[in-house]
């Protein structure tokens, strides 16, 4: 552990949720989140699977114009994340190298999922060959 770095590590985390119906108080008509405890509600944007990139994106553009933060870390509720040793990785780092990171793992020869070689239950997530007619995808 680096001694030249804040610790404990200065974290704060939230839970982010679109809405679900169910009624949220709003701080004032124009307000597009809701904050109570460790949760963010995102009003205006939806709940749900289909929806998982718009809330992302809401979310991102809601931590980048109200919070001040060194460190922005996105995980889904079925990650685990050693939160010390990412923040000893980070503060490593060169601060220029800091401020622009974007970090994950890099998917390379992925097959491409079809409906025809997988049980119904993928069909979600299966892409027609009129849509993209390679085997693999493209590195993501």
């Amino acid at each position: 552990r680096q001694r030249d770095r804040p610790w404990p590590v200065p974290w704060r985390y939230l839970y982010v949720m679109g809405e679900d119906g169910s009624p949220t108080p709003r701080v004032s008509p124009s307000s597009t989140t809701a904050i109570s405890g460790d949760s963010l509600r995102l009003l205006g944007t939806a709940e749900g699977y289909r929806n998982l990139v718009h809330k992302v994106v809401a979310a991102m553009r809601w931590a980048a114009t109200e919070v001040d933060f060194d460190v922005l870390l996105k995980a889904d509720d079925d990650v685990v994340v050693h939160v010390s040793s990412l923040y000893d990785w980070v503060w490593r780092l060169p601060p220029q190298r800091r401020h622009a990171l974007y970090a994950g793992y890099v998917w390379r020869g992925k097959p491409v999922v079809r409906s025809d070689k997988l049980s119904q239950s993928w069909g979600r997530w299966a892409v027609p060959y009129e849509q993209y007619g390679e085997p693999t995808y493209p590195p993501y």
